[in-house]
């Protein structure tokens, strides 16, 4: 009687299993369900789960499993109410999963890496530091909810501006480094940057200046890609053509990638789905085109992926009114210069693509990679305040931790 109870008390039976069989189950699971294995088994917890070795490997396997089967799953944050979101493009059913909010308030959200969102304080002044140039920056997990405000950057010089960016260098020190570079427009020789190491647990300033700062960013935020930081920048404001920089993470050292051919004015975007890079420019006549960088290294290569006429489809689809465009008649050709659209994630069978409209996500498009025709998505579960603009980025969860005490 004793054994048939033993056996009927699953709990009993998980705890005298194996720990390398336990944990090679554990590594298959979706993120959610380890998580919720940790309210079933203390054995596993305490053995595996919280085991240093084993958030890597478990990160390392769901990069394996993108590469095979890529996630379709993105991050919505509103930076007025730090609230989060999460949004799985390959579920049958379009509907977003409330997450744990960012525990303090006005933040930009500057990237995602293995799970970790990083956040950059908007207001200038910390009363705490009391220090007017202080740089705050903080690594959230929203899944287990471990928070880490890092050491605040105190720039040398005033500067107007920053651009920021956050990856993994997982060539020569894996470690999670932010960069940040700090200027005042229009003067980027005078422009300082800074590294973070969470190793470390400290900024570094760069002295040896490299080419990139006599370069105005033409945005504020870097895309991570291939063991670097990605971003668009001109020589002089009277430039018509984009430059890319990009910075390795172990090296850190930087250098210029050549954009596509055929590239037009307006705007430039740049984004990273399924770990390759994606250059996104939008013409004046409303149409967007997609490349994706083929190939990495001294000889870049760009495959064209996709042209999409957007002026036709929206006024089609009548969805500008909607998205509040303060137009009373068909969009005019300046609105992809407000409303840059981006791509965020790949159906499974990769001829479809989710694409945001708007600096701050107004709506969601489906785009036919072949075709290149596209339709309005409609995503159930949005919160009240929408309309207040989410910034929408790719994202997966994880188990890792923003600490170094933790890793």
């Amino acid at each position: 009687m004793e054994k048939r109870k033993n056996i009927s008390n699953p709990t009993s039976i998980i705890s005298q299993l194996p720990l390398d069989l336990g944990s090679n189950i554990l590594l298959r699971l979706p993120i959610k369900d380890i998580i919720r294995c940790r309210c079933v088994c203390k054995h596993w917890i305490d053995d595996i789960i919280h085991h240093p070795n084993f958030t890597s490997l478990h990160t390392r396997h769901l990069l394996e499993s993108n590469r095979t089967n890529p996630s379709g799953s993105i991050i919505l944050f509103c930076p007025r109410s730090s609230r989060l979101y999460s949004l799985d493009y390959h579920s049958p059913v379009n509907q977003v999963t409330r997450l744990s909010n960012f525990p303090m308030v006005n933040q930009r959200l500057i990237g995602s890496c293995h799970g970790l969102l990083c956040f950059q304080k908007i207001n200038n002044v910390d009363s705490s530091l009391q220090h007017y140039k202080c740089r705050q920056f903080s690594l959230y997990n929203p899944l287990t909810g471990a928070v880490n405000m890092l050491p605040p950057l105190f720039p040398k010089n005033e500067g107007t501006h920053i651009m920021a960016g956050f990856g993994y260098d997982s060539v020569v020190n894996h470690d999670y480094k932010i960069l940040c570079f700090v200027y005042s427009y229009p003067f980027p020789k005078q422009a300082e940057y800074y590294i973070y190491s969470l190793k470390n647990n400290s900024w570094k300033f760069i002295t040896n200046k490299p080419d990139f700062v006599s370069k105005i960013p033409c945005s504020s935020c870097m895309v991570y890609s291939n063991n670097s930081l990605y971003w668009i920048a001109r020589t002089n404001t009277y430039d018509i053509l984009p430059s890319i920089t990009s910075f390795d993470l172990g090296r850190e050292e930087c250098c210029d990638v050549p954009y596509p051919d055929r590239v037009g004015y307006n705007i430039w975007v740049l984004a990273d789905i399924r770990g390759r890079l994606h250059f996104v420019n939008c013409l004046n006549d409303d149409m967007m085109h997609v490349w994706i960088m083929t190939e990495y290294g001294v000889n870049q290569t760009w495959e064209s992926l996709i042209g999409i006429r957007l002026r036709q489809g929206v006024v089609e689809n009548q969805t500008y009114r909607e998205w509040g465009l303060p137009f009373n008649k068909p969009l005019p050709n300046e609105v992809p210069s407000y409303f840059p659209p981006l791509p965020l994630a790949y159906s499974q069978d990769g001829q479809q693509a989710l694409v945001s409209v708007g600096r701050n996500v107004v709506a969601f498009l489906e785009c036919d990679v072949r075709s290149g025709k596209f339709k309005e998505l409609n995503i159930c579960g949005l919160p009240d305040d929408w309309k207040d603009g989410y910034v929408a980025m790719p994202w997966f969860g994880s188990l890792v931790a923003p600490s170094s005490e933790l890793m």
